[in-house]
């Protein structure tokens, strides 16, 4: 069992139980590969971060599911940095980079007046695939009906950090009728090789440029996601590239996802897509986190 300093936050929400949790091995700076991997299968939050280093404005770290390495953890930077807020490692106002294996990325500490500073994440953008899955596979593996997926929005394989199958729904009230068999999911996304299976309402006219979502990741050792600033920035690129979003004329448009509501997290996810003209040029994915424990 891992006995090391650990502190615990609750990320993309600013009250404790909602959102998404993240350990941090608040100095992993004497671990390697293997030993992060069976901390972070004790310690088993949906994702552990390992802090290994902070130099001048770059930060160090690894992240890890109970299962697996992360290429990248949204939910887990924004933890770590508020962290390092916290703790006065980082000023608000500044621009810092991430380093983990095979890359750097950067991360924008943002003020917003007398709210709590919000973290954002620049990700990779997107490529999309014909998905190649049949609409009753799909209505199969989720439990629900063929009416329940949207008929303008096609369903694609997304990849970026994480592989993934983009499943738009008819609307909000058809994501509280999936039933998902994380068994089933999980056997579907290892044949396919595909991560996760994420289902989603595009935004709806009252509501612009805000959405709903769910996100079922069982092959990678996360039954049910309750926020993810990843696939949250990869679901926004879709819906901007199938002309959902409004504000195209724009050279910023801004994006919010509501998610965890199914496992009793809520959870509020923002993103920000940059445009030259009509293509997207830049994403980042963000919001804010509270501390919940601290073990020493």
């Amino acid at each position: 069992m891992f006995t090391g300093p650990v502190r615990y936050f609750d990320c993309f929400t600013s009250k404790p139980g909602g959102g998404n949790a993240v350990a941090i091995v608040t100095d992993a700076s004497g671990m390697d590969a293997s030993a992060m991997q069976t901390a972070a299968s004790d310690i088993g939050t949906p994702a552990t971060c390992f802090l290994e280093r902070v130099e001048a404005d770059c930060v160090h770290a690894r992240f890890f599911s109970p299962r697996s390495e992360y290429k990248m953890c949204g939910h887990a930077v924004i933890g770590l940095f508020t962290m390092l807020l916290q703790d006065q490692h980082i000023a608000p106002g500044a621009h810092l980079s991430l380093a983990t294996p095979g890359r750097i990325s950067p991360v924008y500490v943002e003020i917003l007046g007398k709210r709590s500073p919000r973290i954002m994440l620049e990700l990779a953008l997107p490529t999309f695939y014909p998905s190649g899955v049949k609409s009753t596979e799909i209505t199969e593996l989720l439990k629900i009906p063929l009416q329940a997926l949207s008929r303008p929005y096609p369903v694609q394989v997304a990849e970026a950090d994480f592989r993934q199958l983009l499943v738009p729904l008819a609307g909000p009230g058809e994501l509280s009728q999936i039933v998902p068999n994380f068994l089933d999911i999980a056997a579907f996304c290892k044949a396919r090789q595909i991560d996760s299976v994420a289902a989603f309402s595009p935004p709806e006219p009252n509501v612009p440029n805000n959405y709903k979502i769910r996100e079922f990741c069982p092959a990678i050792g996360v039954d049910e996601s309750a926020a993810a600033g990843t696939t949250n920035a990869t679901v926004s690129c879709y819906l901007a590239a199938q002309g959902a979003l409004t504000g195209h004329d724009q050279m910023t448009v801004h994006t919010t996802a509501h998610q965890g509501a199914e496992v009793g997290r809520p959870s509020v996810i923002h993103s920000e897509l940059r445009f030259d003209g009509r293509q997207i040029v830049g994403v980042r994915t963000g919001g804010t986190a509270v501390e919940t424990n601290r073990l020493s």
